[in-house]
């Protein structure tokens, strides 16, 4: 089934305007850009056959220690408007909100599971702009109750 077919019509808006100096854009270099964004598409579409919530999640997964998570580039990574997107999650009992937290619950989870971490380099890698000792003590008591409740559940 191609995409367009469960993902709708559009293009890949947000990766066609990378910051790339005029002079130094080609057609060669932005049809690269657009063909590694349609073969990601494509990738996740097999990985997760109908499934969008796990495509999404995948996608911020991948983001998310850019910093430059949004629901416009995971929309544009999947072919979509991000109202399209927010949508068809919605119509699935879904919001682009509760998985970009259930992704950096799971995100947080798997890498104080491997390893010493600092809470700055812990909140950073989950795609926050600005360090903050709220934000830290927050997602440190989610992670904790999220940790707790994993141990005990045998």
């Amino acid at each position: 089934m191609p995409l367009s077919a469960i993902h709708g019509e559009g293009c890949l808006r947000e990766y066609q305007q990378i910051p790339v100096p005029a002079h130094q854009r080609s057609t060669t270099q932005k049809a690269a850009v657009r063909r590694h964004f349609q073969n990601y598409a494509q990738q996740l579409q097999q990985r997760y056959p109908d499934n969008l919530q796990d495509q999404v999640k995948d996608i911020v997964g991948r983001i998310l220690p850019s910093g430059e998570c949004s629901i416009k580039r995971v929309a544009a990574t999947l072919d979509l408007h991000p109202r399209m997107l927010q949508k068809r999650l919605q119509n699935q009992g879904d919001s682009y909100g509760k998985l970009l937290k259930e992704t950096r619950i799971k995100m947080a989870e798997q890498q104080l599971d491997h390893g010493a971490m600092s809470a700055t380099d812990l909140v950073l890698n989950l795609g926050y702009a600005e360090v903050s000792v709220t934000v830290v003590l927050q997602h440190a008591v989610v992670i904790e109750a999220g940790l707790r409740r994993r141990v005990a559940i045998p």
